[in-house]
C-alpha cells in the first residue's frame, strides 16, 4: 500500500465530512491508500463515527478508532502505530483538496533521497477577515515558499496540515516531537511538531521537500479570526520557542536565566507599545500577541530552571509512546 492517510479530530463532525469527501475521490486506485480516522475526544463521539462510517461504504480502507484526548500528536502517533503505508500523510480534519492531490504529494518520493515533503497550503476563510490576519498567517498554517517546487534547505518547514514522510524514515528519526494541546493544562509540554520533524529528516540523511503542485485548501472559521485566538495562539508559539531554545541552543543554566530576563523584557516593551491604540486595530493585536508571545516564553524559561523532569522532558529523544501525566500511552490502546 502506498500511503495512509492519518486524521486526527476532535469534535468536529461537519468539516471531518467536508474532508473525507474529498480524501476518499483521490485519482489513484483505492487499494493504493488508506485512510485513518482517529477521534482525540474524550469519549468516541457519534458523529464522527458516523461520519467515518458513512464514507467507509464508500471507502472500504478507511478505518475508525478512538484515542482519549492526549493531543494531536499522541493521537498521531496511536494512527502511525495502525498504518500500513509506505507513506504516512498527515492532515487536519478542516481541509479541502482536488482529486490529484494526493498523487501529487506522493509523487517527489520517487527520488528515494526525500523522506518529507510539505505541500503548499492556502487559507480559505469562511468569513471576511480582519485587516490584521494577515500578520498571523503562521498561526492559520499557511504556507507559499514560492511558484517552483523544490528541496528544503535546513531547517525550513511546513505545516502537519500536509504533509507526507516515509514511514521507515518517520520510525527512524522517532515521530513527532509534542505540540498542539487544547488542555492548557500540558502547556508546559508544547514543542516544535513538524517543525522539529523537518529538523530531524534534515539531519538524518534525507532531503525535505516542498510541493506547489500538492497544494490544498485550510479552512478559517470565523472563531479563528478573532484577537483572543491570536493570544492563544501566541501563547503556544512562545513556549515552543523555549522549547527549541534550550533543545537545540542547550544553554546552562546562566545563559537561560538570561533568555528568561530579555524575553521579560520584551514583553513589557510590547505590551506599552499597544497600549495607545484601539483594542482591535492592527498595531494593538500584532502588540499584544508579541507581549504575550515573550510573557510565556519567560514563564517556561523560569519553569526549566525550577524543574529537573521538564528539562529531561525538553531533552529526550523519543516521544513515540509519550503522553501527558495521567494520560494514556499510544502503546497501550
Amino acid at each position: 500500500m502506498k500511503a495512509s492517510i492519518i486524521i486526527a479530530t476532535y469534535m468536529r463532525a461537519p468539516s471531518l465530512r467536508d474532508t473525507l469527501a474529498c480524501v476518499t475521490r483521490q485519482d489513484l486506485e483505492p487499494e493504493e491508500y488508506e485512510i485513518v480516522v482517529v477521534d482525540n475526544s474524550l469519549s468516541p463521539s457519534t458523529e464522527v463515527r458516523k461520519a467515518a462510517e458513512a464514507y467507509s461504504k464508500q471507502f472500504r480502507n478507511l478505518r475508525y478508532l478512538h484515542f482519549a484526548p492526549n493531543g494531536a500528536t499522541s493521537a498521531r502517533h496511536f494512527g502511525v502505530k495502525a498504518a500500513r503505508g509506505e507513506c504516512l500523510v498527515f492532515i487536519d480534519d478542516d481541509v479541502l483538496c482536488e482529486p490529484g492531490w494526493l498523487r501529487q504529494l506522493l509523487q517527489p518520493f520517487s527520488d528515494a533521497r526525500v523522506g518529507l515533503v510539505f505541500g503548499k497550503t492556502v487559507l480559505r476563510y469562511e468569513v471576511e477577515p480582519p485587516a490584521w490576519a494577515a500578520a498571523f498567517s503562521v498561526f492559520l498554517s499557511r504556507l507559499d515558499l514560492g511558484e517552483q517546487s523544490r528541496q528544503l534547505v535546513p531547517y525550513e518547514t511546513g505545516y502537519s496540515c500536509n504533509m507526507a514522510v516515509r514511514a521507515r524514515v518517520f520510525v527512524e528519526v522517532q515521530g513527532l516531537n509534542p505540540c498542539y494541546f487544547g488542555d492548557p493544562r500540558f502547556l508546559k509540554y508544547c514543542g516544535d511538531g513538524e517543525c522539529g520533524l523537518a529538523r530531524k529528516v534534515h539531519d538524518h540523511g534525507d532531503r525535505v521537500w516542498y510541493s506547489v503542485e500538492a497544494w490544498l485548501h485550510h479552512r478559517v472559521v470565523a472563531q479563528r479570526l478573532s484577537p483572543d485566538y491570536m493570544l492563544r495562539r501566541a501563547r503556544t508559539s512562545g513556549v515552543e520557542s523555549v522549547y527549541c531554545y534550550f533543545r537545540y541552543e542547550k544553554p546552562g543554566l546562566v545563559r537561560l536565566g538570561g533568555h528568561a530576563l530579555m524575553c521579560l523584557a520584551k514583553a513589557a516593551v510590547r505590551q506599552v507599545l499597544a497600549l495607545p491604540h484601539g483594542p482591535s486595530s492592527n498595531p494593538a493585536v500584532r502588540g499584544r500577541a508579541a507581549a504575550c508571545h515573550h510573557w510565556h516564553a519567560f514563564r517556561q524559561s523560569v519553569r526549566l530552571l525550577a524543574s529537573p523532569e521538564l528539562k529531561a522532558f525538553v531533552r529526550r529523544p523519543d516521544y513515540m509512546d509519550w503522553c501527558p501525566p495521567g494520560g494514556t500511552p499510544p502503546t497501550a490502546c
